[in-house]
């Protein structure tokens, strides 16, 4: 079997059937569809025993609420595709989703569009598909700098995945976490233009909802987390790119929210970042990290 597409599903009645409907309507039959029913309380999970019943090219699995990752992880424990791709319940596929090219990469990344509740297009990304990355130094500045998070606009080798899975402890950036795990063993890493992903915009980040306090409490989890995963020596540049570019910023803007022993802790991360490799960060933000790690120690 060629691809398998993992939905997690938890209460979306009003938007899983033209989710599954997007996938099922491309004209290609060497998939399977994996909706993974995660406790839903709503008809969420009597729609996907529905279309089993329907298609033989779909599987359901009902567990458990465990969020998102615990979803996606018994999807992966499941999948038997070449090939893997998530979809959000909410969101929807163009026609040409399964329009892979045959190629050697391990990632491939595709177009998307974000769509508004009326139906706006509120912004929409699409690659070169003559972009090819085959070089781990320029991999590492590609996620340092252009990285998109998210995992719902690429295609991915099972076999590269292995055994990674999704942290399940972790509430925000989880996406970023195994991204980060699978990049390091990346040999080639490819663009198409084709196989549009249509994300809806239902409402604020998982971030916006969430109390200062426990938003910095979140970014320092997580440095310790890329710490986890960027344990060798050798990705050390990267990881020091990742938190000039991604963090420092953050940590900047929540700085008058931070009580004093975390103003400890944040002068001990600026400090980290400001002795560590600046190999893949902008010269501007270099110089930020140096004028800032010297202000807080004066």
């Amino acid at each position: 079997m060629k691809y398998s597409v993992i939905v997690p599903v938890y209460n979306v009645e009003a938007y899983l059937p033209k989710c599954v409907d997007s996938i099922l309507a491309c004209k290609n039959s060497d998939f399977e569809l994996l909706l993974i029913d995660d406790g839903s309380t709503d008809n969420s999970g009597k729609i996907c025993d529905d279309y089993v019943q329907k298609d033989s090219r779909v599987k359901a699995f009902h567990k458990k609420n465990g969020g998102v990752s615990s979803a996606r992880n018994l999807g992966l424990d499941n999948a038997c595709g070449d090939w893997i791709m998530f979809v959000d319940s909410d969101d929807w596929v163009a026609d040409s989703f399964f329009d892979v090219p045959d190629s050697e990469a391990d990632i491939i990344e595709r177009p998307y569009s974000r769509i508004d509740m009326e139906g706006k297009i509120l912004g929409n990304y699409k690659p070169a598909p003559s972009r090819i990355i085959n070089e781990e130094r320029y991999l590492f500045d590609f996620f340092v700098n252009e990285r998109i998070n998210v995992l719902w606009n690429k295609v991915i080798k099972r076999s590269l995945i292995g055994n990674a899975r999704f942290n399940e402890s972790v509430s925000v950036g989880e996406d970023f976490l195994l991204y980060l795990e699978i990049i390091k063993r990346v040999n080639r890493y490819e663009f198409s233009d084709k196989g549009e992903y249509f994300y809806l915009h239902r409402a604020g980040s998982a971030m916006s909802n969430i109390a200062n306090e426990r938003r910095i409490g979140i970014l320092f989890e997580n440095m310790e987390h890329i710490k986890s995963i960027l344990d060798s020596s050798e990705y050390d540049e990267l990881k020091n790119g990742i938190f000039c570019v991604s963090y420092f910023p953050l940590l900047c803007d929540y700085q008058k929210s931070m009580a004093g022993s975390v103003i400890a802790d944040m002068k001990k991360v600026i400090s980290e970042m400001a002795s560590g490799s600046f190999r893949y960060v902008p010269f501007m933000m270099r110089i930020k990290v140096l004028i800032k790690n010297f202000t807080l120690h004066l």
